[in-house]
């Protein structure tokens, strides 16, 4: 069941080109995944699809994103991203600064509802890095 629950939060450290999630990063995003899923109510199998790329354009799937950015600092109540703490966590699982800049230039981008703009960065962060590299993240799960 875990594994499930935290790949929209992998989806995070996908933008990393990380190769290991820390053990901390790890712990939190089955933490705060499952707090999430719970608070949601979302499909599992939406969840499921994000690994795959594909994101349902589906209100609870937002919702959940969306508490997952805010679990991690990574969006504020309004939808507003904080790119000090995604700089922060992409660096932390091994990306450079010019990987970092790229990625918040290019994702971190405030749309019409703090959901929309979750749903949008998730979809952008899944577009920036190659899909396998996300599967070698599963595999060290």
């Amino acid at each position: 069941m875990i594994f499930p629950i935290i790949v929209a939060g992998l989806c995070i450290i996908k933008a990393s080109q990380a190769e290991v999630l820390t053990p901390e990063i790890r712990a939190k995003l089955i933490e705060n995944g499952k707090k999430c899923y719970k608070e949601s109510g979302v499909d599992m199998d939406l969840i499921l699809k994000i690994k795959d790329g594909v994101f349902t354009d589906d209100p609870k799937l937002k919702e959940h994103l969306f508490c997952v950015n805010k679990s991690f600092g990574i969006q504020q109540q309004n939808g507003d991203f904080n790119e000090t703490i995604m700089r922060g966590i992409v660096e932390k699982s091994g990306a450079d600064d010019k990987k970092a800049d790229e990625l918040i230039k290019k994702c971190l981008v405030k749309k019409d509802s703090p959901e929309n703009s979750a749903f949008e960065s998730m979809k952008c962060i899944h577009s920036v890095i190659p899909s396998g590299e996300i599967d070698s993240l599963f595999e060290k799960i």
